[in-house]
């Protein structure tokens, strides 16, 4: 479970919440268990998880998709991480233009809307728009937004098959901060018989839900894609574009053609019991999430579960190494501030304490590279002359951070698309610090 999932050091009392809900004890056991295996209970379930812990009121159709909640949530903090570790430092953040702050759309929001319903509980300035090709679904989800007084924060549309699934001009949407979306997972009903004939268990929960729920041609890869293809086309008008994976070769494939397209991605893993789920996202803005959203890896009691076994991680936005010598960080940071000023870097600093020092910083070109370095004293020693850009002097457009603190440097990555600037960057600054 991500960290800050309520349910992760905290699983359900379900004694505790029979006797709180009188809908829930009525599928109780009374030793204190649930039989998962009865959609009823998983209704009550769901329903009273997300009234005890987000106040939230909810109304779910008996033959639409239960959605269990620690694992939506997992996917709604990871956003809010993602959103919150990119927040632009040189423009406007597409959710700064508007009074109410981000907006998200959600795609196939099904009749419980869940995932809007959280990321409004959990971030008040929050607003979605939510779709769904299921008329009655629409009208399952409105009826919870109302109980809940949401209107006016998430706008659901019934939309078609043959629409869109980004359709902002339709909408009268300018930009959005995110998309998100837990694809069917299957390309046909063959195919889902399939999947769960080869798994060792048999399912642990009762499922409910309808074809479009389940099912979508050439499976929940395709439908990524098709979300890929789309977004090619509206570019920065979305800040985000994010998925669900069901499948680990989904994640292993649509993080591969990321990798290929040299894109500004992120993903995520996360493990609740027997199930695993994966999340991925995509920007064509430069800026860079940190290590711990972008390659978010699962814990369990043994340990980290290293996800770079499993699909293509986007580059690390974190470098850090120890000074050779103990020095006075007054010192460092003199020795920093002349080093970035002889190659026109401009620092501005946060001294947080003696010891703890934050500096931000942003270079339009690389100005620090022997061979930058080798003109610029050209250029000093000898009369301008026209020419073009050294192959690295083109425009950079680098942001960073650089942390001091104690005997330690830390070089966060904010913003880019070239790593080997990043990574000539980290170089040239723990020789300029060694020497």
């Amino acid at each position: 479970m991500h960290e800050r999932n309520l349910f992760c050091k905290n699983p359900p009392d379900f004694k505790a919440l029979a006797l709180k809900y009188k809908s829930f004890a009525e599928h109780a056991r009374f030793d204190g268990s649930l039989d998962f295996q009865d959609a009823a209970a998983l209704r009550a379930l769901t329903t009273t998880l997300l009234e005890d812990g987000f106040g939230l009121k909810v109304q779910l159709p008996k033959d639409r998709l239960c959605p269990p909640v620690p694992n939506r949530l997992d996917y709604m903090l990871w956003l809010q991480d993602l959103l919150d570790s990119t927040e632009p430092s040189c423009e406007t953040k597409a959710g700064e233009e508007r009074e109410n702050g981000p907006c998200v759309l959600d795609i196939g929001t099904g009749a419980s809307a869940i995932y809007p319903l959280l990321g409004c509980a959990l971030r008040p300035t929050w607003s979605f728009i939510a779709t769904d090709i299921d008329g009655d679904s629409i009208v399952g989800a409105r009826q919870s937004v109302a109980l809940n007084g949401l209107e006016d924060r998430i706008r659901l549309l019934n939309t078609r098959v043959e629409d869109k699934l980004i359709n902002l001009d339709a909408w009268g949407v300018k930009m959005l901060d995110a998309v998100m979306c837990n694809p069917p997972f299957y390309d046909s009903a063959e195919d889902m018989q399939k999947s769960e004939s080869v798994k060792e268990e048999q399912p642990f929960a009762a499922l409910t839900a309808t074809k479009n729920e389940l099912i979508t041609p050439g499976g929940e890869l395709a439908f990524i894609r098709r979300i890929l293809a789309e977004s090619r086309t509206l570019g920065t008008r979305v800040l985000w574009y994010t998925s669900l994976c069901g499948h680990l070769s989904t994640l292993q494939e649509i993080s591969r053609e990321l990798s290929e397209a040299n894109m500004n991605y992120g993903v995520g893993e996360f493990v609740q019991a027997r199930t695993k789920r994966w999340v991925i996202g995509w920007s064509f803005r430069p800026y860079r999430p940190d290590d711990e959203t972008a390659r978010h890896a699962a814990r369990s009691e043994s340990g980290t579960i290293w996800l770079g076994k499993k699909c293509k991680l986007p580059p690390s936005t974190i470098f850090s190494f120890m000074l050779r010598q103990k020095q006075d960080l007054v010192d460092v940071k003199a020795k920093l501030v002349k080093a970035t000023d002889e190659v026109d870097v401009r620092l501005e600093w946060e001294d947080l304490d003696q010891d703890h020092r934050i500096a931000k910083g942003f270079a339009n070109v690389n100005t620090w590279s022997r061979s930058a370095r080798r003109k610029r004293k050209r250029d000093e020693e000898a009369e301008p002359m026209p020419e073009a850009k050294a192959k690295d002097e083109v425009d950079a457009n680098f942001g960073f951070t650089i942390e001091l603190r104690g005997y330690t440097v830390k070089i966060r990555w904010t913003q880019g698309f070239d790593k080997l600037v990043y990574e000539s960057f980290c170089g040239w600054v723990k020789r300029a610090l060694d020497t």
